[in-house]
């Protein structure tokens, strides 16, 4: 009779980003430590890759909260948001006010808010940077803050080396949008099929309002 062979457990992929971030909002110590040697990772980095990791947790549970809150009591969009094609709290709390001036001094912005573990981007539909770039002495302040700033093709990257707080996250993105230039033009429309279906939900939103004014419904 041939022998069956039991069912092994599935091994699990240390290196993948959806594993790694389950592991680290949970409170399973021995699960951390697993991680940590899998990864080669040293326990300060562990312990700021999970700090930020819970940090964006939150900050997307709040934003869920937001969303619904936005849609029922105040669901038309403003000029801004139609721009972005989005709700303002669609974006996460911390960057929101960064990337509102952003769009007033004329930046196509398109993605911001936490990039993987311990790194911060605002990122654009085109390079708008030019020759532009940072200045020294503003770089070495952040630097003194745990806070590296970058730019990549007109993307700002922020490399996090300490565990900053989301008071002072909000605090470092004002900072570097108040030391980019104004473009001194509108900024252009996000025409992602996502920022186009907000904007098309919204006009027919604008639809039934009108027509519920018009019949004093």
């Amino acid at each position: 009779m041939k022998e069956e062979l039991m069912p092994t457990k599935e091994a699990i992929d240390y290196s993948n980003a959806q594993v790694i971030n389950d592991i680290l909002v949970s409170d399973d110590e021995e699960a951390h430590e697993t991680l940590r040697r899998a990864n080669a990772w040293t326990r300060e980095q562990i312990m700021t890759f999970q700090h930020y990791i819970r940090m964006r947790d939150r900050a997307h549970r709040q934003m869920q909260l937001d969303v619904a809150r936005r849609m029922e009591e105040k669901p038309l969009a403003s000029s801004v948001e139609m721009g972005m094609g989005a709700y303002i709290e669609h974006i996460e709390p911390h960057v929101r006010a960064a990337v509102v001036r952003l769009r007033e001094k004329g930046y196509a912005t398109f993605s911001s808010g936490f990039y993987g573990r311990d790194v911060q981007e605002i990122s654009f539909m085109r390079d708008d940077s030019g020759d532009w770039k940072f200045e020294d002495d503003f770089v070495d302040w952040l630097a003194a803050r745990g806070a590296h700033v970058r730019l990549f093709h007109g993307d700002i990257y922020v490399d996090l080396k300490e565990r900053l707080s989301e008071v002072e996250l909000k605090y470092m993105w004002d900072a570097i949008v108040q030391n980019m230039p104004d473009l001194s033009h509108a900024a252009p429309k996000n025409e992602t099929m996502n920022a186009k279906r907000f904007r098309a939900a919204q006009m027919r939103l604008r639809q039934q309002e009108s027509y519920k004014k018009a019949h004093k419904i």
